[in-house]
């Protein structure tokens, strides 16, 4: 009986929230500076979903000026549903994805940019 829960606990696949969790950890105050630096456009970033789209709000002063930008649809239940997307400048700060190419339920935006050299950091819930 022993042996047995000892195999079926060995084949037991447990997901990391992160499989790089370590280099995550040595970055984590440049993270906290960004989300301090953000924190002036708190009300200025927004999602939104309709029934085909996704739609991300950026601050339109942070979206024009943005030298590199990513936006990571983080599923928290498993990683092979996260999806990557580069964010390119617009005058708008509005950023649009298919619906579709997100299976999962819930999912976190998580938000990394940097504009006029100063970095920028937001996490926003779909639900």
């Amino acid at each position: 009986m022993m042996s047995v829960l000892v195999y079926l606990s060995i084949k037991q696949d447990i997901p990391m929230v992160s499989k790089n969790y370590y280099e995550q950890e040595l970055v984590y105050q440049d993270k906290l500076d960004a989300i301090s630096n953000t924190q002036n456009f708190e009300s200025a970033f927004a999602l939104s979903k309709t029934s085909t789209d996704v739609i991300i709000q950026i601050p339109e002063a942070l979206s024009k000026n943005m030298t590199q930008g990513t936006i990571i649809f983080y599923c928290p239940s498993t990683d092979k549903m996260d999806r990557t997307e580069t964010l390119q400048p617009n005058k708008t700060g509005i950023y649009s994805y298919p619906l579709s190419a997100l299976p999962g339920k819930a999912y976190v935006a998580k938000i990394t940019m940097q504009s006029n050299g100063v970095a920028y950091y937001k996490e926003l819930k779909l639900d």
